[in-house]
């Protein structure tokens, strides 16, 4: 009786590790290839969901803050400046997006 306990233990613990290891699946990374660069902070991707699914999608770069390029406070200068360093470090191509989720401009 102590053996199949033990062996019941086991196969919950097993099957609580599959699930969380699924759970984390959600958060990328995913394949993604960037179309263009909109500002020193913010990109368009294509990103790979699933085999033949793929949705385009507008990405802002966590803990990145870049002067805007458009509106009453811009400093177009170096808006441009940080654009043409996130075209240069990006190149548009394959990259990797690990978490998908709405920011605080609902993007």
């Amino acid at each position: 009786m102590n053996i199949l306990r033990w062996l019941a233990v086991i196969i919950f613990a097993l099957a609580c590790i599959m699930l969380l290891r699924s759970a984390n699946a959600d958060f990328g990374p995913y394949p993604a290839n960037v179309v263009r660069v909109i500002d020193g902070d913010t990109l368009v991707v294509d990103v790979s969901l699933w085999p033949d699914l793929t949705e385009r999608a507008t990405i802002r770069l966590i803990g990145i803050d870049t002067p805007e390029l458009h509106g009453p406070d811009c400093a177009r200068p170096k808006a441009e400046e940080a654009k043409a360093l996130l075209f240069a470090f990006v190149s548009p191509g394959p990259v990797k997006v690990l978490i998908i989720g709405a920011d605080k401009f609902g993007g």
